[in-house]
């Protein structure tokens, strides 16, 4: 072995390096061997007589051929020896191999430096004909259990090794305990990741007993490169905040950038974060205006690739939003008997507060709308709440004298129906004294808050009975009745407290179970509000995080999970982190919120510990190799001109000719191909109208991911084109909305889309107001030669191109569909108008696009927009592919026919 500045080098077969003395006498035969004459044509032998050559043929080759060619003969030499840079040095000389191989999730942050190792560690050990065993410490998906590799050869070694990658779960040390091979005197190294794990010193006193020196060679990174994780800040805060965790014994000063990502992907704010190395975990919070704050989605760490180093917010997380709205008489909440007052002292820490009428808070969509003591609210009002809190909104209610006096009974905002007059147990005419509260039932979504035994209850609106009133009841007082109930309304969540926000029925405000009660209300907020209140069914995997931190689809291995066990459930094999849910909502499970504090590996009792110097092994045969054959290239090029009879010297013409040949065989400039020729791109007509123009854009948007999800067409774009200007030909369907102010298209406008529809396009004229008959339809269409139409037929293609459909709701329904009677020939059945009144777009268009690492989804789903998601599904598919599912429509009268002609009907019974 030879040592440099570069490193150290050896030879793997040295004996090839003997070879090197037979090059003097290769140089001898190369001296002695002139190179070969040149050939002159026809010499006329007189013509020749007295002439003195300008050049003369040499006797012996020249000294720079001799040079070039020794050169290439100890390339071939030196590459036959395999030499190799850095030659791993951990491997004895005999005994078998034991590599042990972290492929957890902090293993991903240093992969290539693992893999690297342990390429070089098996390479070393075929040199040496050990036989070679592998250990990896994270379970696998099918056997639950780490895996067990070996005794194999060096090649299944490195296939195994160059396909392995670590997974999003944690190591299960204590599970490879048991099945450790039984080796004697054996090389055992461990290619860590260089955190300690449960169960580590146990291992390696294992591992260590079956060591030929007693050792365990442990490799880890560098203490820059470990890996960190983030996980939920402890309490809430009004700004997106998140903590960074790290191993406590990481080196001072390491900086630490996180940053703030969007649904989208998109950066919303970055921070640095300076750490001392010791006082792990570290929170972060961001400073957003409210605009942006609303767009948090998900945090990362940048130069950190885990799943740790990710984390995700669904709806029920992250920064909150409050509105609390006042009655009218409380002008400020500055008085101590004011509810308000005590509202906003104990969610101001933690929330952005908000105030102002409630129909102005409504269009914020806050995270939780906070009613304290309000009686009768306006129609338009109330409608407007009823709706919010149906799309996925938190209304917590607080009861009162006011609600008493008021309500009597009528408000409909509330989980079950009160009584008009309020019970006091505190008055001068009660015998009855203030009421504690009871234990928190297990099964209700309270459960783990602990209620003060001091909590004292003098005044409460009561229930009316009814069957379900304990289904709805989340705490109740000692002697039976609710204190605190809920219900779900559409997607969202009413809860009712059954006693005021301020003291003067109870000393709740009093206590610090209000603050709790407040906070832990805020984890059903947003759209899975109703998704953490509903306790009971499975969970689907939607999206999964791999080793390196990127969400996948789930694999087949990947089981759903209870949802009442979803706060408590640590990722594994079968529940890998990323998102769970159903019926468009979805919660996510972080794998750094289940990770016990981080500490780095520092070395202990039978380990020897190293750092990967990413100095590894470098066979340099191949560059040798390729070095000696450009030689020969060089020297084969060389003899061709020195054999020709004069050297090529191209005159002016010649190079013209020369540089006219390579222009003739460069490649031509090309056009640019329409990127609508390419993709599939939904069109709509543009009206010149901007609300209505942009709805168009946004349902079809809608319907694009629709189409993304469920079928083969996958719409790439959506785009707004004029009838004047554009070229319609690229698009196989068009979207026109009409309006009652529409104007009639132009002479230019009307020819265009003539020739559109001719020649095999389609349009759906949409009037958008559920009418059977619009004038403004006829004024549009005047122009146009448009064959006769009819109702939709139950048996028509359309209804069973993709789905089977009855009916076609958009915004509205019951008007009928249009098509042509009998489509024109060369049109594959499909009808080139199709007109109706159902205001499609804008019922796509009340959906929400979801994007999750790249993918997107729908939410605020319901049975309605299902429908109108369907008939766009058929309407597109139908568009495409014509009406290859005709022979299906007619399926009733081909078997009718087969029937009258069968042997049965002419008395011949079947086999």
């Amino acid at each position: 072995m030879i040592g440099g500045l570069f490193g150290s080098l050896a030879f793997l077969n040295p004996w090839a390096l003997t070879a090197l003395l037979a090059l003097p006498v290769v140089y001898i035969l190369l001296r002695i061997t002139p190179p070969v004459p040149k050939t002159v044509a026809f010499p006329a032998v007189r013509l020749l007589d007295g002439l003195e050559p300008k050049e003369h043929t040499p006797s012996h080759t020249p000294w720079w051929i001799l040079l070039l060619r020794l050169l290439m003969a100890a390339l071939l030499l030196l590459a036959l020896a395999r030499p190799v840079l850095n030659p791993s040095q951990s491997a004895g000389t005999n005994g078998p191999l034991l590599l042990m191989i972290d492929n957890g999730w902090g293993a991903a942050q240093n992969w290539g430096d693992i893999q690297s190792a342990a390429i070089s560690e098996i390479e070393q050990a075929g040199r040496q004909k050990q036989n070679i065993t592998i250990l990896t410490s994270a379970p696998e998906a099918d056997t639950k259990a780490p895996q067990v590799y070996g005794p194999v050869t060096v090649s299944d070694a490195l296939s195994f090794v160059r396909a392995l990658k670590p997974y999003p779960w944690p190591a299960a040390l204590g599970a490879l305990r048991g099945i450790l091979p039984d080796l004697s005197d054996a090389h055992v190294l461990w290619l860590s990741d260089g955190l300690e794990k449960p169960g580590q010193p146990a291992l390696i006193r294992a591992l260590a007993a079956q060591s030929k020196n007693g050792k365990v060679i442990f490799h880890v990174p560098a203490q820059g490169s470990l890996p960190l994780s983030l996980k939920s800040p402890e309490k809430f805060h009004s700004q997106p905040s998140i903590m960074i965790d790290g191993p406590h014994n990481l080196e001072p000063n390491a900086p630490v950038r996180v940053q703030l990502l969007s649904a989208q992907g998109k950066i919303l704010d970055d921070k640095l974060v300076e750490t001392d190395g010791q006082s792990f975990p570290v929170s972060v919070s961001f400073d957003l205006p409210q605009a942006q704050r609303n767009q948090a989605s998900a945090f990362r760490i940048t130069g950190q690739n885990t799943a740790a180093a990710h984390y995700f917010m669904d709806a029920s997380g992250g920064p909150k939003t409050v509105a609390i709205i006042a009655p009218e008489e409380a002008a400020q909440a500055s008085q101590l008997t004011e509810d308000s007052f005590y509202l906003i002292k104990a969610l101001e820490p933690y929330t952005t507060l908000l105030q102002g009428p409630l129909g102005e808070i409504i269009d914020q969509d806050p995270s939780m709308i906070v009613l304290p003591d309000i009686g009768v609210l306006p129609p338009e009002t109330l409608n407007g709440l009823s709706a919010w809190v149906e799309a996925g909104g938190l209304l917590l209610r607080f009861a009162g004298p006011t609600m008493t006096t008021q309500a009597r009974g009528q408000d409909t905002l509330v989980p079950t129906p009160l009584r008009s007059e309020a019970r006091n147990v505190k008055g001068s005419l009660s015998w009855d004294k203030p009421l504690a509260a009871t234990p928190i039932a297990p099964d209700s979504p309270l459960y783990g808050l602990d209620a003060d035994e001091d909590l004292r209850v003098s005044g409460q609106i009561l229930p009316e009975f009814s069957s379900d009133l304990e289904d709805k009841t989340w705490m109740q007082l000692e002697d039976g009745t609710p204190l605190i109930t809920a219900a779900q309304r559409g997607g969202g969540l009413i809860v009712m407290v059954h006693t005021t926000a301020s003291p003067e029925w109870s000393n709740l405000p009093l206590s610090g179970f209000y603050v709790q009660l407040l906070k832990h209300l805020l984890k059903f907020s947003g759209h899975s509000g109703a998704l953490s209140l509903d306790q009971s069914g499975m969970l689907q995997p939607v999206q999964m995080l791999d080793g390196f931190g990127s969400l996948q689809s789930p694999a087949a291995h990947v089981l759903p999970i209870d949802a009442a066990d979803f706060e408590k459930q640590t990722p594994m094999p079968q529940h890998p982190p990323g998102f769970y849910g159903r019926g468009g909502l979805q919660k996510a499970l972080n794998l750094g919120d289940h990770l016990p504090p981080l500490r780095a590996s520092l070395g202990g009792d039978g380990m020897v510990l190293k750092t990967y110097d990413r100095a590894f092994e470098k066979d340099l045969a191949p560059l040798l190799l390729s070095a000696a054959f450009v030689l020969f290239l060089l020297d084969a090029l060389i003899m061709l001109f020195l054999s020709s009879a004069k050297w090529p010297r191209l005159s002016f013409k010649g190079k013209t000719v020369a540089v006219l040949i390579l222009l003739a065989f460069s490649a031509p400039a090309r056009a640019q191909i329409p990127q609508e020729s390419q993709d599939l791109t939904l069109a709509y007509v543009r009206t010149g109208n901007v609300s209505i123009d942009a709805l168009s854009e946004k349902g079809l948007k809608v319907l694009a991911v629709a189409l993304n999800m469920r079928t083969s067409a996958e719409p790439k774009h959506v785009r707004g084109v004029s009838l004047e200007t554009d070229t319609l030909v690229f698009y196989p369907l068009l979207y026109w909305p009409i309006s009652a102010a529409q104007e009639p298209p132009g002479a230019e406008a009307l020819q265009n889309l003539q020739a559109y529809l001719d020649h095999g396009g389609s349009i759906l004229v949409d009037t958008r107001d559920g009418q059977k008959s619009s004038p403004a339809l006829r004024k549009v269409l005047s122009g146009l030669n448009i064959p006769p139409l009819s109702p939709l037929p139950e048996d028509h293609v359309l209804n069973k191109t993709f789905y089977l459909l009855k009916s076609y709701p958009g915004r509205y329904e019951g008007a009928p569909l249009w098509v042509e009677g009998q489509s024109a020939g060369g049109r594959d059945g499909v009808s080139s108008v199709i007109l109706g009144s159902h205001d499609w777009v804008g019922a796509w268009a009340e959906l929400n696009i979801v994007t999750r690492g790249g993918q997107q989804y729908l939410s605020g789903m319901t049975p309605r927009h299902e429908q109108s998601l369907r008939f766009g599904v058929n309407l597109v598919m139908y568009a495409l592919t014509g009406n290859y599912k005709a022979d299906q429509v007619h399926v009733p009268h081909i078997l009718e026919r087969l029937g009258r002609g069968s042997p049965a009907r002419n008395g011949r019974s079947h086999p």
